[in-house]
């Protein structure tokens, strides 16, 4: 966790390398504890968006799988 008397520029720079370790599928909340307050709010608005992207990911992968079901099943 970065100390309170570390300059913005170093606080912010550890957040992006959390967010650039990270896989492609992992779209779990950046920490915004570990950033400065000034963006904190950011972090938040950005943790919010990349629950909603996960939700319409799962919404997609249930859609597709329902397809490909539908579309393997024959006609009765």
């Amino acid at each position: 966790m970065p100390l309170a008397d570390e300059p913005l520029g170093v606080k912010l720079v550890a957040v992006e390398e959390e967010a650039a370790r990270r896989s492609e599928d992992n779209l779990s909340p950046l920490d915004p504890m570990h950033a400065p307050i000034e963006v904190r709010g950011l972090i938040d608005a950005i943790n919010r968006l990349m629950s909603r992207v996960g939700l319409a990911m799962d919404v997609q992968s249930r859609f597709i799988a329902n397809a490909a079901h539908q579309l393997r099943t024959p006609l009765a």
